[in-house]
């Protein structure tokens, strides 16, 4: 050791994280070897001249704002960490949803029968237990439908409620369904997945599953293919419009059906309506507007800014 520096080993204070204090110990030990062979120009730790408690308090208060930084830097660092991974989260995954609160928002947001036409009644179709298990049957046989739930639009889902209606005004019908989200952003994110590639074919088959059930057609069986549906005015915030075409076989006939799917977006909400369109008849495009107006009027007096 060179005479012109004094050196002295402490232990560390108790609230010092231990690996900054090894990191601190290495880098000491690297300055004293430095140190030895030229003395002039590195100094590792110098005490000045002056009584020993003068020299002690001064350590003291410098193990003290050591310390201190050390705690602050873990404390900063904790902090990082937590933004960074709640950020990752909230970059691939929706919020959950508090029904008690969000299910009788999206039921303020229904529409009524005559929104749609004099002759059309509201009426009961499914239970939620039916959907739940046309779903699981629907990714059972599409595996790639099963990321729906984790985007709300399949049940059973933590991350959407879905408010439901149905109308007829005889052999016709009309499906309703409002999506409350915990978020708008998450809501946005749903949106994004129903104008994906996966999820028309995932809709298609779940209604399919679902129509033969109803007794409204008398249906048997129902096959939906895409149908490249007409341009309609915008309405809400985000308007996807997803075309099908249904063959409906039943028991004395067979019906080509065209649906206009609709999704509207008003905030953290999102309605489907699927009125029937006619491929040739200019009429029909004004009667799917004025479904696809009333539920986007609704949506708006509930979830509008």
């Amino acid at each position: 050791m060179n005479d012109q520096y004094d050196r002295f080993a402490i232990s560390p204070a108790a609230d010092f994280d231990s690996r900054l204090w090894s990191q601190l110990e290495a880098r000491l030990g690297a300055d004293q070897h430095h140190a030895a062979g030229s003395p002039k120009q590195v100094e590792i730790l110098t005490i000045e001249t002056g009584s020993t408690d003068a020299r002690h308090d001064k350590w003291r208060l410098g193990k003290i704002a050591l310390a201190l930084a050390a705690s602050i830097a873990l404390v900063l660092a904790a902090a990082v960490m937590l933004r960074h991974d709640d950020n990752q989260r909230s970059s691939t995954e929706l919020r959950d949803v508090d029904p008690a609160e969000a299910l009788p928002l999206g039921r303020r947001a229904f529409i009524t029968a005559d929104a749609l036409g004099s002759r059309w009644r509201e009426q009961e179709m499914f239970t939620e237990a039916v959907y739940t298990e046309q779903t699981a049957a629907t990714i059972a046989a599409l595996p790639e439908c099963a990321d729906l739930t984790a985007t709300g639009l399949f049940t059973p889902t933590t991350k959407s409620v879905a408010a439901r209606q149905s109308f007829s005004p005889g052999r016709n019908f009309v499906g309703h369904t409002v999506f409350v989200f915990a978020t708008e952003e998450d809501a946005s994110r749903a949106m994004d997945v129903i104008n994906g590639d996966v999820y028309p074919n995932c809709s298609f088959n779940f209604f399919d599953r679902l129509i033969p059930l109803g007794s409204t057609l008398g249906t048997d069986t129902s096959t939906s293919e895409a149908w490249d549906a007409p341009a309609f005015t915008a309405h809400g915030e985000r308007l996807v419009v997803i075309g099908q075409h249904a063959k409906l076989v039943g028991p004395d006939a067979t019906v080509d059906a065209y649906f206009v799917n609709a999704y509207v977006q008003v905030g953290r909400a999102i309605s489907w309506i699927n009125p029937m369109a006619s491929p040739t008849a200019g009429d029909s495009q004004f009667a799917v507007n004025k479904a696809i107006t009333a539920t986007a009027t609704a949506l708006d007096a509930v979830f509008g800014h």
